[in-house]
């Protein structure tokens, strides 16, 4: 079982290894879960590149569950690049070695591995007194495993995604040039102008557009498309039903005139830089109006829950030993530290007079689960001892657990369990250390909530033989004194997070992973469904991995992670309608909380001390 970090910075499976990838050989006698590779890393950041054999592609950042044990240059088959990293990993620092395994790959093997091992070289650079002057150094090695699922992870997930046979390339001259994830060229105002130059009945022509976009363009675009299709319909004797005057007359005076229906998805487009020198990654308010500002910089990895409540912003870092803190909502000012260092915390919940805080505990490497020493602890405002409300909480390695942590007028709820059925939802009484089941037999719970009636909650379901999760989640709800749970829905994929109001439970799927290990492009989404049960509803499909959501009013709002594009802040009308991005060219949103007319988001950033916190007003 091949384990690697997915998501530093949001993932608590960073904290545990220091986002690094790593591997295992061995089964837990159930479900096998795997991590997935860190995102994001550099955005559109891979080059061609050539061969430098002074550097291993980062000694100890990857190992394979195959490894190559010596060269064989008569075998018929080649290693691919996956086996070549292996075998070249087993050499250390000897040149010869490495030229030996290098010799054994196949051509294929050879240029994905050099476009891995230049990213590597840049960003470790061994000339003019750089990290890897001495390649044998630990600050080397601890480059080179940094870089190798940061800003070369693309380079690295190309790598590790070869299977293409052929004989081995003894001498390098069939070595192929490999673009990985070259860049997009067209932004969302080009992308719509491609497609209208296309003939109507021109599918291909359309499709070749959208491929030629960046993600975000193509996100932005859905959305400005989805609001057009609802204002100006094409079905039932709506004015696009034919093109003609009528259809982009109806189009042009909703992009234009009328800002309440799709003026702000246009004005996005027509903003979007993704294919700018930058990757757009500068940061924007999509919103007429709007400022945006940075509240917290220099978080080490951010934060994966944060709340605002009594006039403040809490949040943690999600490594082990911080301290819950907090930072005033007016006029932001200095962070506080509350209460004790805590075992890598990772969700909170506030009220008038405690925060209370969920914490993952320690992880051995390569484990899928921690070490059954998860907390959840009871921090006064106004200072005061902490009280551990309970201790030995069993945890995955892999899940987001924003929302793992719920507090009503009475009681704490939370989440807990990590192999096969053993999942549970666990509550005691404010104040008191004595923890009870309510609902048992569960499939990895990953998020909760509650109304003070029910508790609502998310469970991941089962992994396959890879480890992957499989489109078998499911939404549940049942009563806060434990009894009988009702399935609201079921097939769902990868929830991560969950919210309820007066009518309704939401929730944010993730999506399936595709074959590079991460989210398929665009195939997350946000789903609602009536308490008690009823038709389920998707709400927005297509989503770049939305991580959080949040309510507020009659608004719905979550984060899109973004992976490969820069992230985004969206929204929509709880009642359905259109789906509109409020801030774009974001840094890996994750959490999201909103106060009054500000919303803000943590930005987790797969970089040490590189985390943030944002806010936008208005919205």
């Amino acid at each position: 079982m091949r384990t690697v970090t997915w998501m530093c910075g949001l993932f608590i499976a960073a904290s545990a290894v220091g986002c690094s990838s790593s591997s295992g050989g061995g089964t837990d006698g159930g479900d096998d879960v795997k991590t997935h590779p860190v995102s994001d890393a550099g955005h559109d950041g891979a080059s061609d590149a050539t061969r430098d054999s002074g550097h291993d592609a980062g000694h100890d950042a990857v190992t394979d569950a195959i490894v190559d044990t010596g060269p064989d240059l008569d075998a018929a088959v080649g290693l691919t690049c996956a086996k070549l990293v292996a075998c070249d990993n087993a050499c250390g620092t000897s040149g010869t070695c490495t030229d030996t395994c290098y010799a054994e790959a196949t051509g294929v093997a050879q240029g994905l591995f050099n476009a891995f091992n230049a990213c590597i070289s840049a960003n470790c650079p061994s000339g003019d007194g750089g990290v890897c002057a001495m390649s044998s150094s630990t600050a080397c090695s601890n480059c080179n495993q940094e870089q190798a699922t940061t800003s070369c992870v693309t380079g690295l997930g190309a790598c590790l995604s070869d299977t293409k046979p052929g004989p081995p390339d003894p001498d390098g001259g069939g070595v192929v040039v490999v673009h990985v994830d070259a860049g997009k060229s067209f932004n969302c105002g080009e992308l719509i102008a491609c497609q209208a130059a296309c003939s109507l009945d021109a599918g291909p022509c359309a499709m070749t557009c959208s491929n030629e976009a960046t993600p975000e363009a193509r996100a932005l675009a859905g959305t400005l498309s989805s609001c057009l299709a609802m204002a100006c319909p094409a079905v039932d004797g709506g004015p696009c039903q034919m093109q003609g005057l009528a259809c982009s007359g109806c189009i042009e005076q909703v992009e234009l005139a009328e800002p309440d229906t799709c003026a702000t998805p246009y004005i996005a487009c027509n903003a979007d830089t993704s294919n700018s020198p930058d990757g757009g990654s500068t940061p924007k308010p999509l919103v007429d109006g709007g400022v945006l500002t940075t509240l917290v910089k220099g978080l080490d990895q951010a934060a994966s829950t944060i709340v605002a409540s009594n006039g403040y912003l809490y949040f943690t870092q999600v490594v082990s030993g911080s301290p819950i803190l907090r930072i005033p909502l007016t006029d932001g000012g200095t962070v506080e530290q509350l209460g004790p260092p805590q075992a890598t915390p990772v969700s909170l919940a506030v009220d008038s007079t405690n925060a209370y805080v969920w914490s993952v505990g320690t992880f051995e490497l390569n484990s899928s689960t921690n070490n059954k020493d998860g907390t959840v602890v009871q921090v006064p405002l106004g200072g005061g001892a902490a009280v551990t409300l309970a201790q030995n909480v069993e945890v995955l390695y892999d899940a987001a657990y924003l929302n793992a942590i719920a507090i009503d007028a009475k009681n704490v709820y939370w989440v807990a369990g990590a192999n096969g059925s053993d999942g549970t939802i666990m509550k005691t009484a404010i104040g008191s250390a004595s923890p009870t089941a309510i609902f048992s037999g569960q499939l990895v719970p990953q998020a909760l909530t509650t109304d003070g009636t029910n508790v609502y909650w998310a469970d991941w379901g089962t992994f396959n033989a890879q480890g992957d999760p499989n489109t078998d989640g499911t939404i549940w709800q049942g009563p806060v004194g434990g009894g009988t749970a009702i399935m609201l829905a079921a097939n769902q994929s990868a929830p991560s997070a969950i919210a309820v109001d007066g009518t309704h439970v939401y929730w944010s799927n993730l999506g399936p992973l595709g074959g590079d290990n991460l989210p398929q492009p665009n195939g997350g989404s946000v789903m609602k469904v009536a308490i008690g049960g009823g038709t389920v509803t998707t709400i927005a499909s297509a989503q770049a991995v939305p991580v959080a959501i949040a309510l507020a009013g009659t608004n719905l709002y979550w984060s899109q992670y973004g992976l490969s594009a820069p992230g985004l802040i969206m929204t929509t009308p709880t009642a359905g309608g259109a789906v509109t991005p409020i801030a774009a060219g974001l840094d890996d949103p994750a959490a999201i909380a909103i106060a009054g007319k500000t919303i803000y988001w943590t930005n987790a950033n797969s970089s040490p001390t590189n985390g943030s916190i944002s806010a936008l007003t208005p919205f």
